[in-house]
C-alpha cells in the first residue's frame, strides 16, 4: 500500500477557528467525476460555514481490478496515472480555495478505496467524510461497489453521501430513528452539525399485526382503529426517546406505520427535506433500509456510526 501526502494548499489569509457545531475537519473523497465534484463543493461549502479544514482525497484502486475495469469501460471512465492524479488534485484544491477561501490538504492513496478513505480520515481526525452518491450506475450497485456504503462500513465516522447539486444550507433535516441509545447519540450529533436546521425525527416501523388482521377479514374500521392506537403508542415512545435525548425542544416528531425506507422517502418529499440522517443498524441492513435509500436517494444522506 502506498500512502502519499502531497502537501497543503492554503488561501492567502487562512482562518480556521474552532467550529461551534462539531465540524472542524472534513475528508472529501473524489474520483474527479461530475458527482464527485458536486460532493467536493458541498464539503467546501460546509468547511466555509464552519471554519473547518478540508482534506481532498483520491485513491488509486488496486482491488477488484477486473470487475472495475469492466465498469470503467461501461461508464467510459479510465484510470489516472499517479502524476495525472496529483495534477488533478492540485487543480481541484486551487479551485476550492479560489471559490470558498478554505484551507485544503491533498492526499493521493493507493489500495482499497474504501479502506484508504476511512484510514486517512481517521488519521487526520476528520469529523465528517463526504463522498458523491450517483444513481446512474445500477451495475455498480448490484455488485456492491457503492463507495458511500463501503466507506461507511469500514469506519466509525459520520459520512455524507451527496446526490444533489444544489449548494444551499440544509434547512430541513429528517432523522430516521429506531429509538435506540445509539440513535440518540446520532441525533445529538446531527443537531450539533446542523444547529440552524429544522430537525424532524421520524419513527417508522412495520406493524406485524396489520396484515394478520386483514387476513382474518377484519373490517376497515377495526384496521383503522388498530393503526390509530399503534400510532399513538409509537408517538409515546418517540416522545420519551426525544425527551431522554434532550431533542424534544429542538425537533418535530413524526410517526409512520410502514417500511422505514419507503416512509423516509415519502416524508422527505412531503416535508421538503434537504438531508436525511440514518444510522445503519444490522436490522436495517438486513431489511434493506440503507441500501434502498442509498441506491435511489431522495436527497443527500448522512450516515451516522
Amino acid at each position: 500500500m502506498d500512502s502519499r501526502d502531497y502537501g497543503a494548499l492554503r488561501p492567502r489569509e487562512s482562518q480556521t477557528p474552532d467550529s461551534e457545531n462539531g465540524i472542524k475537519v472534513i475528508a472529501a473523497a473524489t474520483d474527479f467525476t461530475a458527482m464527485a465534484t458536486v460532493a467536493v463543493r458541498r464539503a467546501a461549502h460546509l468547511c466555509r460555514a464552519n471554519g473547518a479544514r478540508m482534506h481532498l482525497i483520491y485513491v488509486m484502486s488496486t482491488a477488484g481490478a477486473k470487475a472495475r475495469s469492466m465498469l470503467d469501460a461501461i461508464s467510459s471512465r479510465g484510470r489516472l496515472s499517479a502524476s495525472a492524479a496529483v495534477s488533478h488534485l492540485r487543480q481541484a484544491a486551487a479551485r476550492i480555495i479560489a471559490e470558498f477561501d478554505v484551507p485544503v490538504d491533498t492526499h493521493l492513496g493507493v489500495g482499497n478505496v474504501s479502506r484508504e478513505i476511512g484510514a486517512y480520515a481517521r488519521g487526520v481526525c476528520a469529523d465528517l467524510i463526504v463522498v458523491g452518491n450517483s444513481r446512474r450506475n445500477f451495475l455498480a450497485e448490484v455488485l456492491g461497489f457503492n463507495t458511500a456504503l463501503r466507506v461507511q462500513r469500514k469506519t466509525e465516522l459520520p459520512l455524507l453521501a451527496v446526490s444533489g447539486p444544489v449548494l444551499q444550507p440544509y434547512h430541513r433535516v429528517l432523522f430516521a430513528s429506531d429509538l435506540s441509545l445509539e440513535a440518540a447519540r446520532a441525533g445529538q450529533r446531527a443537531l450539533r452539525y446542523f444547529p440552524d436546521s429544522t430537525l424532524v425525527i421520524l419513527h417508522a416501523y412495520e406493524s406485524p399485526y396489520t396484515g394478520m388482521l386483514a387476513m382474518t377479514g377484519a373490517t376497515r374500521e377495526v384496521l383503522e382503529d388498530y393503526r390509530r392506537r399503534a400510532r399513538l403508542e409509537g408517538m409515546e415512545r418517540l416522545h420519551t426517546f426525544a425527551r431522554d435525548a434532550s431533542l424534544d425542544r429542538h425537533a418535530i416528531l413524526r410517526v409512520d406505520l410502514g417500511h422505514p425506507a419507503l416512509s423516509a422517502r415519502r416524508q422527505a418529499g412531503e416535508l421538503g427535506i434537504d438531508l436525511v440522517v440514518l444510522r445503519p443498524t444490522k436490522r436495517w441492513l438486513t431489511n434493506g433500509v440503507t441500501e434502498h435509500l442509498i441506491a435511489d436517494p431522495p436527497c443527500d444522506l448522512l450516515l451516522m456510526p
